[in-house]
């Protein structure tokens, strides 16, 4: 029978329908021909970098680098306060071979610093304070000869001292530093008492300026041979 009049418009109807998109579609080709030349493989995620916000890189650094970096320093308690930055760094400091502490700095602190100290010998002291008392010389002192196996600087500079004041402070008596090579003494008259006995048997090196000396014994027995018996160099000023 002849076709309905209706019967064409269906079919233009059904042209104008858009296909379903097949899993294997043309757009699909790209991709399906990759894993083919891949031997079927599908490749795997690249796990995501870890963060380096938690990784503690200072502690992989070798000592011997973190101390010769603390030593640049150049001062005792800011070396002390890196302890802070890293675990490795909390003792690091305490194994400087040079311990320098800069003015204003408090006597106990230094004895403390001194008594924490565990490297085999402490080579170089080098402390520097404003208006030093004998007491506050006593605090360190002790620990400081038993400690020191190279050389010491002491430089006390007054700034709210008279010369008559210094010498109403009293003295202080110096320890015998038996394993010392050099001391180096700048006293701002502050009074000095050479000890009676001990040996300092390594010191090579004497010097001291603006010393006010006190006590029984005099300059030339505290050098003498029985004291003092590998010195070489003694200079005084201002004494």
């Amino acid at each position: 029978p002849p076709p309905t009049p209706h019967r064409p418009q269906w079919r233009r109807r059904r042209q104008l329908r858009p296909a379903s998109r097949s899993p294997t579609s043309e757009c699909d080709a790209p991709d399906r021909f990759a894993m083919e030349d891949r031997g079927g493989e599908i490749p795997a995620k690249r796990p995501p970098k870890p963060s380096d916000g938690g990784e503690d890189r200072l502690s992989a650094v070798p000592d011997e680098l973190l101390i010769d970096i603390l030593l640049k320093i150049r001062d005792a308690s800011a070396a002390a306060r890196t302890s802070v930055l890293s675990r490795r760094w909390r003792r690091v400091w305490t194994l400087l071979p040079e311990l320098h502490f800069l003015p204003h700095n408090d006597p106990h602190r230094i004895r403390l610093a001194l008594t924490a100290h565990e490297a085999p010998a402490l080579g170089f002291l080098n402390v520097a304070v404003i208006d030093a008392t004998p007491e506050s010389m006593v605090v360190w002192l002790q620990i400081a000869a038993r400690r020191l196996s190279g050389h010491l600087r002491l430089i006390n500079t007054e700034e709210n001292t008279s010369l008559d004041e210094a010498g109403e402070r009293g003295a202080f008596e110096l320890p015998c530093f038996e394993d010392a090579m050099s001391i180096s003494l700048e006293l701002g008259h502050l009074g000095l008492a050479v000890p009676s006995s001990g040996v300092f048997a390594r010191l090579t090196n004497l010097f001291l300026n603006r010393v006010r000396l006190h006590g029984p014994s005099m300059l030339g027995d505290a050098v003498s041979w029985p004291q003092c018996p590998s010195l070489r160099r003694l200079i005084v000023h201002n004494a």
